[in-house]
């Protein structure tokens, strides 16, 4: 009973919020995501000294593969945002842009209530925390990119992002198709299959940019890993140790509490599209399969996975909503209440190299410790 009581109190409270002080509770969803999970002040070292110059050699210890990733630096030297102050500013802005992205799409698109709960289950998913703890990272434009890529049906913005994912990264010839896939098997209006090789097209595009600009300013990228598949196979015991490191922590650690939920979606309304369920979890498993030989596990799984999520999420709402009876709705977000306000306080942790860290808590307050040690004891 107490817990019913709780629910349904704390179901009234956030729809009062989220219908009268909805962007007051995103910028307060952004300020506590802060200060309880920290947040890094130092930009990915080897992205800002690219923007430095991103038309030459940019080694650090001793390789470069950073350097076919150039377009987050590119932004930075074109608008000559290049110190280390500027170049972190920009890699939260756009970060924080895409969030708002996404909170203004959904809430136009959905209740607010459900959009909020939706930032708020976003903003405990390991893609949000890394934009935050390693900012500088190409993640917060392949973020903005799928952010958009998930609600827009104009195929002159899908080759556009597209075109620039591919300039950014290589991951998103896993991300932007699966998400057309996805949109086409929910049924969504306008969205076809020709989508899909629109979407792949212009990464393949991309890609073949950086390739050529990395020969036109004769840049050589080499590798911290071997990039010969033999060599990597003769090392399978090192990638399977590495693999079942604390494989459950490991695997809650990819999404958080976003598994809970997508397991009750699941659960709810698995029976009424059985193909988009089979389709979702199997990417799932291939998104795995990818991140096998990477180091930075929860990282690369968190960034390919966050976009179908949260599809899959939306779409089982939408399902449960056409529902005749109200009761598979209204139990799945009541569920959905719980988890996301559990996401946002659970400790939160990622796997790196075989170990165990906690995001930028420590990088955030030990600066802060120290500097008020400073003022009352110089």
């Amino acid at each position: 009973m107490l817990i019913s009581e709780f629910n349904n109190k704390l179901i009234d409270f956030l729809r009062t919020i989220s219908r009268k002080y909805y962007y007051i509770a995103f910028a307060c969803l952004v300020l506590f995501t802060i200060l309880y999970n920290g947040i890094c002040l130092e930009s990915a070292r080897q992205y800002y000294l690219q923007a430095q110059n991103p038309f030459k050699i940019t080694k650090i210890w001793g390789f470069n593969p950073w350097q076919e990733s150039p377009l987050l630096p590119l932004i930075a030297f074109y608008t000559h945002l290049t110190s280390e102050t500027s170049f972190l500013l920009l890699s939260f802005s756009i970060s924080l842009i895409g969030l708002l992205l996404f909170a203004l799409k959904t809430k136009s698109k959905l209740s607010p209530e459900i959009s909020l709960l939706l930032v708020m289950l976003l903003f405990s998913h390991p893609v949000v925390l890394f934009m935050f703890s390693w900012p500088g990272m190409p993640d917060c434009l392949t973020f903005l990119f799928a952010v958009l890529l998930l609600f827009t049906h104009s195929y002159t913005v899908v080759i556009l992002l597209c075109f620039l994912g591919g300039v950014n990264h290589q991951m998103v010839f896993f991300i932007f198709p699966s998400i057309f896939v996805l949109r086409k098997i929910a049924r969504e209006k306008d969205i076809t299959w020709y989508y899909v090789p629109v979407a792949i097209a212009p990464i393949a595009a991309g890609r073949l940019a950086v390739s050529l600009f990395l020969k036109y300013n004769e840049i050589v990228v080499t590798s911290r890993l071997p990039s010969s598949f033999s060599i990597l196979y003769n090392n399978i015991d090192f990638w399977i140790k590495h693999n079942l490191y604390n494989l459950p922590h490991a695997i809650f650690s990819f999404q958080n509490m976003t598994w809970v939920v997508l397991a009750l979606c699941a659960i709810s309304v698995f029976s009424k599209h059985r193909a988009y369920f089979i389709t979702f979890f199997a990417m799932q498993i291939l998104f795995y399969a990818l991140t096998f030989f990477t180091l930075d596990t929860t990282r690369v799984f968190a960034v390919l996975v966050w976009a179908p999520a949260f599809h899959c999420i939306i779409y089982s709402l939408k399902l449960a909503q056409n529902d005749v009876s109200d009761t598979c709705y209204n139990q799945l977000f009541k569920a959905l209440c719980v988890t996301a306000l559990f996401g946002l306080i659970l400790p939160k942790y990622y796997y790196l190299k075989e170990e165990c860290f906690a995001y930028s808590f420590n990088d955030f307050y030990l600066p802060l410790a120290k500097s008020i040690r400073h003022i009352i004891f110089p």
